[in-house]
């Protein structure tokens, strides 16, 4: 496969007839300014350009900041390009996430690639107007031909009465850490009855399930156990979008011997009728 036909094919994907507001389609602007950044510069730079200063990294079990360690990376010669699939956005427009294929490569000139996957960013609106990414992270499978993009169904509506931000964040996080600690003792990684009908979950060596009746079916692998810990959260201003991130540990035995693999877990969360929390996209990588 040559490396512009594999350009073509991203760009060609088909964008849905819903016609979204200005600053959902400013954030998929955004995503896509970005991957061309990386293209064009390299990797390094475009993440320094389009990380914003509070953002989050997951590094040994541990958070740091996205943006500092960033810009301790040195250039290198890889190839990263992706492209969003799906995109949803807060009711206050200042908050949203997009999902989509990866692909890379050791070099610009390169054809053999070396992984692929889903990424998934999450994006908060700066005081500038500008979009940048507080928490990104990859899992998943690409699908053998290009998914089609479009946006959530369910878009949020504003709320009447004014929210605490402070107390709707603290009620996520002890919503997310209530659903970890029965994950936790059913011994598994998710629970569709937590999940908005578009939910979407992302596993290493798996394509995406999408949609709560195929979350229904999931299985994880057999003869593993899962611990979770909750690391922290951030929610919209207008309370109805959040995100929640930590720690998975994966026991499991090769060759006889019990080994712990350590991964990240990335769990987005969304108010559609406005009262409830229902996952919308769950990453484990």
């Amino acid at each position: 496969m040559k490396y512009i036909p594999l350009l073509c094919l991203f760009i060609s994907v088909t964008v849905s007839a819903q016609k979204p507001g200005k600053d959902l389609r400013s954030l998929v602007k955004a995503e896509k300014a970005f991957s061309k950044v990386s293209e064009t510069k390299n990797l390094r730079d475009a993440f320094v350009q389009f990380f914003a200063p509070n953002s989050i990294l997951i590094e040994q079990g541990k958070e740091i900041n996205g943006l500092e360690h960033y810009k301790q990376q040195a250039p290198d010669s890889v190839l990263l390009i992706w492209e969003p699939a799906y995109a949803d956005i807060a009711s206050s427009k200042d908050f949203g996430f997009t999902t989509g294929p990866f692909k890379l490569f050791k070099s610009k000139t390169d054809t053999t690639l070396v992984a692929s996957g889903y990424y998934s960013s999450m994006w908060e609106k700066q005081t500038t107007g500008e979009w940048k990414v507080i928490f990104d992270l990859g899992s998943g499978k690409v699908e053998p031909q290009v998914p089609v993009f479009h946006f959530s169904k369910n878009r949020l509506a504003k709320a009447i009465t004014p929210i605490n931000k402070l107390n709707e964040l603290n009620n996520l996080i002890a919503f997310d850490k209530a659903y970890i600690d029965k994950l936790n003792t059913v011994n598994k990684t998710a629970d569709a009855s937590y999940f908005s009908d578009e939910g979407r979950i992302h596993r290493n060596r798996f394509f995406p399930f999408i949609g709560k009746d195929s979350i229904a079916v999931f299985a994880d692998p057999k003869e593993r156990s899962y611990k979770f810990s909750q690391l922290g959260g951030r929610i919209a201003n207008s309370g109805d979008m959040g995100f929640t991130y930590g720690n998975l540990e994966v026991q499991l035995k090769v060759n006889g011997a019990d080994q712990i693999i350590k991964v990240r877990y990335f769990r987005i969360w969304k108010k559609e009728d406005g009262k409830n929390w229902k996952v919308v996209l769950d990453v484990l990588g």
